[in-house]
């Protein structure tokens, strides 16, 4: 629906929000995960000077996912919140929803994405197990198999409310009718599907 270029200026758009929303969510402690390897210097630019950047091998989502929860120890001993880019809507309110389940007691936490697997996932420490992560599995399998993680391990487990990710063309212009949108990807799926439409 997006086209090549749409996508590619989807993701510049996406990733920086992610990045200002990681920056304030964890001052001085915020990282920015990529893959491929090769796109380092691009990821390094659009992190800025406020976060550091974490190249992460791995020939699996849930493989790359778990090395970054288990590399975030090298930042301390305490919660880990992990956020998929392809969320659109993210916002202050989704890190406090998870520091605020953490606090209340829960080990783990999720923000389910409508799509399937999870937009966001906590824990109370950086323990890639705690969350089911590591095994070949594919995105839309990570909050099932990280409930069944949790329910194995007696973990208590919170929920945040569930957002929509940009898995599918009806989800792209579910969001373009959504008021909550916010501008700067709005335009961009504005602009990128005016190009599809008009070279139709």
């Amino acid at each position: 629906m997006l086209g090549a270029r749409g996508r590619q200026c989807l993701q510049r758009v996406l990733v920086a929000r992610e990045t200002r929303w990681a920056a304030d969510a964890a001052p001085g402690r915020a990282v920015l995960g990529y893959w491929p390897l090769s796109a380092g210097d691009e990821m390094r630019a659009l992190a800025g000077p406020q976060l550091s950047v974490w190249g992460l091998a791995g020939s699996t989502p849930s493989e790359r996912t778990a090395r970054a929860c288990a590399r975030a120890g090298d930042l301390g001993s305490g919660p880990v919140i992990l956020v998929d880019c392809a969320l659109p809507t993210l916002r202050a309110a989704h890190a406090h929803a998870a520091f605020q389940d953490m606090t209340a007691g829960c080990q783990v936490s999720y923000g389910p994405a409508t799509g399937g697997g999870w937009y966001l996932a906590a824990a109370s420490r950086p323990d890639p197990s705690l969350l089911g992560l590591g095994r070949e599995r594919p995105d839309s399998d990570l909050l099932t198999a990280g409930l069944h993680a949790a329910q194995q391990h007696g973990l208590r487990i919170g929920l945040l409310h569930s957002e929509r990710t940009l898995e599918s063309p009806s989800a792209v212009r579910a969001l373009l009718a959504d008021p909550l949108c916010p501008g700067e990807v709005r335009a961009v799926l504005s602009e990128a599907q005016d190009t599809r439409e008009s070279t139709s």
